[in-house]
C-alpha cells in the first residue's frame, strides 16, 4: 500500500533546532535501570545510554504536535508544564521554528 500523503510532527527537527541553539536546555533524562544500596540508602542506577525526554524535551514535542494539529503557533500558550518561564518561550518559538521549515521546505 503506497501513502499519498501523511501528517507528520517534525519533533525532531525541533530537539535539533534546541539542541544547537540552546545546549545548556536539557532535552533527555536518563533512564533508571535499577536501585543499589549505597551510604545514603538506596540509589538509582541510571542506564549509560540516555532515551526518554526530559520535561522540557516532553513539553517540546506537545508544542510541536499542537502546532501541526491546530496550525497555530504554540507562542503564548500558558501552559508552561512548571518549567521556567524563559525555557517555555524558547521552547515554543523553537516547535513553531521547526513547524515553520519543515512545512515550507
Amino acid at each position: 500500500m503506497l501513502f499519498r500523503s501523511a501528517m507528520v510532527f517534525p519533533v525532531g527537527v525541533g530537539f535539533d533546532l534546541v539542541s544547537k541553539l540552546h545546549p545548556g536546555i536539557e532535552l533527555y533524562q536518563p533512564d533508571v535501570v535499577g536501585f543499589k544500596h549505597g551510604p545514603e540508602g538506596l540509589q538509582p542506577v541510571y542506564a549509560e545510554d540516555v532515551k526518554h525526554p526530559s520535561s522540557a524535551g516532553s513539553y517540546l514535542a506537545a508544542c510541536v504536535i499542537y502546532a501541526v494539529l491546530t496550525g497555530h503557533s504554540p507562542q503564548g500558550l500558558a501552559f508552561s508544564a512548571d518549567l521556567d518561564p524563559a525555557i517555555v518561550e524558547i521552547l515554543q518559538r523553537s516547535a513553531r521554528d521547526a513547524v515553520d521549515n519543515y512545512y515550507t521546505e
